[in-house]
């Protein structure tokens, strides 16, 4: 039986090209999506991979979700946390509302998906949890103070806090588009 990995933003962009990958090195991939139910469908249908959608910046969606797709696939091994929106606006004339929307979606969900898998991860005896961020956080974009924020925090404090808590058999790791080809991931994502 394939490792049960599910890959938030999982139909598009880098999560897309993540999620196609892993599933022809043998993964039972859950592509998660949020609102083009059209490019969700030509996805699944094109990769024959399972598409659940769902708000990762809502802790109870995402607990109803992961439930549905354990109960469909089986116990999620595998945590790609890659959803991400923006939000843009130099800092004197962002709306509270836009910086809540990147946090919520960019840093929240991966407190939830993180929160909501690592039970069964530390029952099963195994683990991985990959956080993808952005070069954003250390070169910084105009106008993006709300996604820098969120991908700083992201890359450092929650990798702390599973390398700290959960090093017998779970594992950690970050990444940051754009720092490693895409071919590497599913070595590291193995051998790590």
């Amino acid at each position: 039986m394939s490792r049960v990995e599910i890959v938030t933003g999982g139909t598009r962009g880098i999560s897309e090209a993540i999620s196609i990958m892993l599933k022809d090195n043998g993964y039972t991939v859950a592509a998660k999506y949020t609102g083009n139910d059209k490019a969700a469908a030509a996805f699944s249908k094109a990769n024959g991979t399972n598409v659940y959608r769902f708000n990762v910046g809502d802790f109870d969606a995402c607990e109803t979700s992961i439930a549905q797709i354990t109960a469909d696939l089986g116990p999620i091994e595998v945590l790609v946390n890659n959803a991400g929106i923006t939000r843009d606006g130099n800092m004197h004339r962002m709306e509270r509302d836009k910086w809540d929307a990147v946090i919520n979606t960019n840093l929240g969900s991966c407190f939830n998906m993180s929160r909501l898998v690592i039970e069964s991860m530390r029952s099963e005896g195994f683990g991985r949890i990959v956080n993808i961020g952005s070069i954003n956080d250390q070169a910084g974009q105009y106008g993006q103070v709300n996604y820098a924020t969120q991908n700083l925090v992201s890359m450092n404090s929650l990798k702390r806090w599973l390398k700290k808590r959960w090093q017998k058999a779970l594992q950690s790791m970050q990444l940051r588009q754009a720092t490693l080809p895409l071919k590497w991931f599913v070595l590291f994502l193995q051998r790590f």
